[in-house]
């Protein structure tokens, strides 16, 4: 048994060592900076009355709910709330467009229906290459050019033209791009919160 414990323990402590290395690798100057400004714009998408929309497959569906969940309930303070849905959440909606369509348009569809002009897309890929996330991208970039794009994937991110918020961890491993994306989410809501509402109502 100890014997397999030293093992399992060295397993662990490999993978952690690698997560802190992307993690470090990732979390720059550069990548702050980036965050300052999508979070301004989304200040600004949320003040005219437009709203945030997510998309993703498997675990980055997951995380599409999350992130819209904070916008929509609170993070660090109390304050109103920020408009923002995942494309993920209806399984009535996915069954009836995989069935009746193709799973590859199953958010293309509901951006078609839901989508505003001034609404901004946040899409989460960890292998850049999920059909639907690609549809949905060139769906807005070709059809709907004025609406901004955020793309959260790993490092070999192959979408042309480059998205107008493009965050690409430096990693294939699914799992540590998954827990880099929703670190990076977490900042993302913080310092839109910040920028809507500042410290009111701060929660301890």
């Amino acid at each position: 048994m100890k014997a397999i414990e030293y093992a399992l323990e060295s397993i662990c402590a490999k993978s952690f060592g690698e997560l802190s290395s992307t993690r470090a690798a990732f979390f720059t100057s550069e990548i702050f900076h980036k965050i300052a400004v999508l979070s301004t714009a989304l200040a600004y998408t949320f003040s005219i009355g437009s709203k945030l929309i997510l998309a993703g497959n498997g675990g980055s569906a997951a995380d599409a709910q999350h992130i819209a969940a904070e916008f929509v309930g609170r993070f660090r303070n109390e304050r109103p709330s920020m408009p923002a849905i995942s494309l993920t959440a209806d399984s009535a909606v996915l069954t009836a467009l995989s069935n009746d369509y193709r799973y590859e348009s199953v958010f293309e569809r509901q951006l078609n229906s839901l989508c505003k002009p001034t609404d901004m897309l946040w899409l989460l890929s960890t292998s850049g290459k999920s059909s639907n996330i690609v549809n949905s991208y060139w769906w807005c970039k070709y059809k709907r050019p004025q609406r901004k794009v955020i793309v959260m994937t790993g490092d070999n991110f192959e979408m042309m033209p480059e998205p107008d918020y493009l965050f690409s961890v430096p990693s294939k491993r699914t799992d540590h791009i998954q827990t880099i994306h929703i670190e990076l989410a977490h900042l993302i809501v913080e310092a839109t919160e910040w920028m809507m509402y500042g410290s009111i109502g701060q929660q301890s």
